[in-house]
């Protein structure tokens, strides 16, 4: 549908996916984990969510209404990726080794795609992540 982005939300939904079957499995042998579900971070999306696929009853696009604006990918699926990843890294909260990991990784991310956005024709080898670089 749109090449630039189709790839991100692909994995973006197929990790989430994967969240999703974790903590199904981790419901059904602790039950005692359903309370973690009563939290406003996690009910919000879900909400809004709910609301979206309500509504596109009424709209023109069912499938856009579910994957969101080429741009952002911020649809039905998005809001539930979020909760999903609100439940799962919630979890994290505890332990301070994992924090660490996901603080280095999110900032190598950051600091390797921020690079090659502002330089995408670094030692002339062509490295971009998306076709702009604004």
């Amino acid at each position: 549908m749109y090449p630039q982005v189709d790839t991100q939300l692909i994995f973006l939904h197929s990790l989430c996916g994967l969240m999703c079957i974790y903590y199904s499995v981790r419901l059904y042998t602790k039950k005692n984990e359903l309370r973690n579900l009563n939290h406003p971070l996690i009910l919000i999306p879900l909400f809004i969510a709910l609301i979206s696929l309500i509504s596109t009853a009424i709209g023109e696009n069912f499938s856009k209404s579910l994957i969101g604006a080429p741009q952002i990918g911020q649809g039905i699926f998005w809001y539930i990726d979020l909760s999903i990843m609100s439940i799962v890294f919630s979890q994290l909260a505890n332990i301070k080794t994992a924090k660490l990991i996901l603080f280095i990784n999110l900032l190598f991310v950051t600091v390797v795609v921020s690079f090659f956005t502002f330089f995408p024709y670094w030692n002339s080898t062509p490295i971009s992540f998306y076709y702009f670089t604004d």
